[in-house]
């Protein structure tokens, strides 16, 4: 079967067993551009590390993942053309875990409602960062 490379919007929200290592399979989708992965509740840092390759990415849904931490938003930096990235409820964020996020100068929405661990200094300093490029 030849693999889906011209493929733009994939769902996989509400995928309760979905693994990290299904993720690999989505390396070949180089015209990805919209990916939900909301509630898939295995999903790890690790896992984000096979989104690398997908640069046409411009949306991202990452809500309720919460097994994810500060060392799987550095996995993202390569994900220039990322608008909007929905992090909403992904509790092990922390403040240090947000300068990951300042490459992404296509980002227009970014959505942290939920993520207990940040703080107000720590999206003060955020915003600072993001303003000074």
């Amino acid at each position: 079967m030849k693999p889906l490379t011209a493929l733009q919007h994939l769902d996989l929200s509400y995928w309760d067993n979905f693994i990290d290592d299904g993720l690999a399979h989505l390396r070949p989708l180089v015209a990805l551009q919209h990916l939900d992965l909301a509630n898939c509740y295995e999903l790890t840092d690790a896992g984000l590390a096979h989104l690398t390759p997908l640069v046409a990415l411009t949306h991202l849904k990452l809500i309720w993942c919460h097994k994810l931490t500060d060392a799987g938003l550095a996995h993202l930096r390569s994900l220039v053309a990322l608008k909007h990235l929905n992090l909403s409820s992904c509790r092990n964020l922390t403040d240090a875990g947000l300068a990951h996020l300042i490459p992404l100068t296509a980002l227009q929405h970014l959505n942290l409602r939920d993520c207990r661990k940040l703080t107000d200094t720590g999206l003060a300093s955020f915003k600072a960062s993001i303003l000074i490029q």
